[in-house]
């Protein structure tokens, strides 16, 4: 196909006005049309500054150990006034680490908003940039996706349009590690594209693989998704892909699998697509519950996305090779926080994935936006995340770039840590009421090599940061869902000390069992980076809260979690009895009601009947059968609830033995449709066999498919009785929605505690003698230590008079 080149001027404008708030996004349909979101021409090319530029020192700055240095320099180093970038990409010859190109958006002067293909390489590491000149000068381009081959290749993806608001994207190759480009090849292509390249060793390395907004591709493309098989040569036309993913990234898992993932959370697989002789199918579809969505416009970047969607695999090598993690800056659900970190991970080629981790260890209720969160995975597997950060400019935009890492699958996260000054991103801006789009990065062992754009120069100017791992203190395994009292509880962390060391004998174990000051043991080094510390025997009572600290020769103060001691880490006292559990094989005395204005979609049981709008394709827990708002059978499909509600009644609970909580796997959509996220499912409990109903649970209106385990202690809704229900409400207010619902693994858990206190035999003889009386004196008045509650006879935690008047009754004899 010829090559189409668009010498003149587009600009990226919004199709609606700016909102003052961030905007949340609605689930999208296959024909929808992408809100808020529009590219159009707009200002001509300016007159190019450079000619006669006016100049500053480049950015350096240094803050908390860790070093910025500017980007977009001019041929002598140096800063150039009154220009702008951003949007960058970065990526590094994986044959010479030290060598790595970024691409940005260069505007030539604030005054407009045309913008080329700015871009700078490297070759000491990123501690100076040469900046060659721009792509195609005086050619319109935008969104820069850049990335390498094995073989040490780059490639700049760019996209272009005309004054028509037609786009394509050209891909540009260096053989030279990003000094010189080539004249560059049609790529098909649209706004907002994203680019990988295949870095394993089977049948598809080094294919390239880019996706787009579908709304807004080019005119001859009948898809969104296009590959290269010849190394970027050529590219293959544009191919369908299923849900219309876009604003999101693409990641090649290690067995050559590849996996995009886009806007509403969705993740799409195809293993076929390696293969230059296969038919490209999709085998994985499906929509993750991050708990929230993506934000348009308003508070840090008006005018722009507030982050995008990170997939990306581990490729270790180890027991969590293959693993697939998924990142957002979202919205989080229930929340009157703006912004948060979520992360989600699949250990199954993405069929399932865990309930969302927020990332970022702020108060939730301190209105932060934390935006632009990145993520990347290292060689060995551990986990990277940056974002930018307003907790510390309370009800304002300025921000800090702020990092964590996880070395467990993302299980726990280090403490938040800035890495650099406060700046405010309002500034700068290229007749554009934004900072761009998105950062980008690139682990290694060592750290992560990242590209951003800030204006700690009172400019908007991109930048370029190794960020390297300092001292870091995780948990080695997971705590106890409970502890029996009376017993001591072991602890063990990880202490990793990165690039600094740890100040020995600093580890250290603080606790309290209830409100007053805490208490610190010294943790004891195992072996590596292994640490053990032992709780004292809790007690029934206990409200069990416990922190860890270390410092580093660098960091300082270093604890875990990252914002203790406000936050901290505790568990449970006592037992579980698991009174009831219903897996849904057998009715077992649940029960449905509906009102008379149903016409369909009344809660049944049964083996779910995939019809991929919104039902669930199986039950939770394996068994087989679940409950359903109906279970349709093909090819009608017609399963979800219209006219009124239909209620799921459980048998009658006991919840007078013990602490009781009620916990099932629970699925809820509405986001199908043609007026979707309106309707809300409740879950409801009766302390009097049906005279009062009281709501426990809330689902919607804003829903994502996948099933959820929730859970709720009785006594927190009502009064606890032997004639409890729970009863499921789903409801259709909107005729034109789809709602669509399932319930399996419902069980019902009491909690109970009994204390177990002292015998005074401390040396376990059999007898309590005056061969004990001096052990008991040493521990009178103190802190019960685990083995002074042998000497506990009352309530702990502390051995006093109470405890001594039972101890000189017995120390006579057994």
């Amino acid at each position: 196909m010829k090559r189409k080149s668009f010498t003149i001027l587009a600009i990226f404008a919004l199709c609606a006005p700016l909102a003052p708030a961030q905007q949340p996004l609605p689930v999208h349909g296959e024909s929808e049309q992408v809100p808020l979101h529009l590219e159009q021409p707009d200002d001509p090319q300016a007159i190019d500054i450079r000619a006669n530029e006016r100049v500053s020192p480049r950015g350096i700055y240094a803050y908390n150990g860790h070093v910025s240095y500017q980007v977009n320099v001019n041929a002598n180093g140096n800063n150039i006034l009154f220009d702008a970038a951003n949007e960058p990409s970065i990526t590094v010859n994986f044959l010479n680490p030290l060598e790595m190109a970024i691409g940005w958006r260069q505007f030539d002067t604030t005054l407009n908003n045309f913008r080329q293909a700015g871009n700078a390489h490297t070759t000491d590491g990123g501690l100076t940039w040469t900046n060659p000149g721009v792509i195609d000068p005086g050619i319109f381009r935008s969104d820069p996706v850049l990335a390498s081959d094995t073989q040490g290749r780059f490639y700049y993806n760019s996209l272009t349009a005309n004054a028509e608001n037609e786009f394509h994207c050209d891909v540009y190759r260096s053989d030279d590690s990003g000094a010189t480009w080539d004249a560059g090849v049609f790529a098909w292509g649209g706004d907002k594209q994203w680019m990988t390249v295949d870095l394993t060793s089977g049948i598809g390395q080094d294919n390239l693989y880019a996706y787009w907004t579908r709304q807004y591709g080019c005119p001859e493309c009948e898809g969104n998704f296009t590959r290269s098989y010849d190394r970027g040569v050529t590219w293959l036309s544009a191919a369908d892909t299923p849900s219309n993913p876009f604003w999101g990234t693409l990641t090649v898992a290690s067995d050559g699998t590849l996996y995009i993932a886009g806007r509403g959370f969705v993740v799409l697989g195809s293993d076929t697509v390696q293969d230059p002789n296969a038919t490209l199918t999709w085998n994985l579809n499906t929509i993750v519950d991050l708990g929230g969505d993506l934000t348009f416009s308003g508070g840090p970047n008006p005018g722009g996305l507030l982050g995008q969607v990170w997939i990306a695999s581990d490729h270790s090598g180890g027991p969590s090779d293959g693993n697939l993690y998924l990142a957002a800056s979202i919205n989080p659900s229930g929340s009157t926080d703006p912004l948060d970190v979520h992360f989600s991970r699949s250990t199954d080629n993405g069929a399932t994935w865990s309930m969302p981790i927020r990332v970022n260890d702020d108060d939730p209720d301190n209105g932060a936006y934390q935006w632009f969160g990145t993520m990347s995975v290292a060689p060995n597997g551990r986990i990277d995340m940056v974002w930018l950060d307003t907790r510390n400019n309370p009800g304002g935009v300025d921000s800090q770039l702020y990092y964590s890492f996880s070395t467990d699958e993302g299980e726990t996260w280090a403490a938040s840590v800035p890495l650099t000054p406060l700046f405010d991103p309002h500034v700068g801006w290229p007749n554009q009421n934004k900072m761009g789009d998105y950062f980008d990065m690139i682990s290694d062992n060592d750290g992560a090599n990242l590209a951003f754009a800030t204006t700690l120069n009172g400019e908007q100017d991109v930048y370029f940061m190794y960020i390297r791992n300092r001292l870091a203190v995780l948990l080695a395994g997971d705590l106890p869902e409970l502890a029996q009292p009376g017993e001591p509880v072991d602890i063990s962390v990880r202490i990793r000390e990165g690039i600094e060391s740890l100040v020995v004998d600093s580890p250290t174990l603080h606790y309290r069992y209830d409100d007053g000051e805490f208490r610190s043991l010294p943790l004891l080094h195992v072996e590596g980076e292994l640490y053990s510390g032992q709780l004292p025997s809790p007690y029934c009572d206990a409200t069990v809260e416990f922190y860890v600290t270390a410092e580093g020769t660098e960091s300082g103060l270093v604890s875990l979690p990252g914002s203790a001691p406000t936050k901290t880490l505790g568990f449970e006292i006592g037992s579980i009895d698991n009174s009831a559990y219903f897996d849904f094989e057998t009715a077992d005395g649940w029960t449905v009601q509906s009102d008379l204005n149903l016409t369909d979609g009344e809660w049944m049981r049964g083996i779910p009947v995939d019809c991929n709008r919104g039902d669930p394709p199986a039950d939770f827990d394996g068994s087989g059968q679940c409950f359903l708002t109906d279970n349709a059978a093909l090819p009608n499909c017609n399963s979800d609830v219209d006219g009124g509600t239909t209620w799921l009644i459980s048998p009658v609970i006991d919840a007078t033995q013990g602490d009781t909580v009620i916990s099932y796997a629970v699925w809820y959509t509405n986001n199908v449709g043609a007026n979707p996220n309106q309707d809300v499912m409740l879950v409801e409990i009766t302390n009097d066999m049906g005279l009062n109903w009281y709501e426990a649970d809330r689902l919607g209106p804003v829903s994502a498919a996948g099933w959820s385990v929730r859970s709720f202690a009785v006594a927190d809704i009502a009064l606890p009785t032997d004639n409890i229900r729970v009863r499921f409400a789903a409801s259709d207010v909107d005729p034109a929605a789809v709602v669509e619902a399932g319930i399996d693994r419902f069980s019902v858990d009491i909690h109970m505690c009994e204390d177990a206190f002292g015998d005074g035999d401390f040396d376990l003889d059999g007898d309590v003698d005056l061969f004990v009386a001096a052990k008991f004196q040493a521990c009178f008045g103190g802190v019960a230590a685990y083995d002074c509650n042998i000497g506990n006879f009352a309530v702990p935690e502390t051995i006093d008079i109470d405890d001594f008047t039972a101890f000189s009754t017995v120390i006579t004899g057994p």
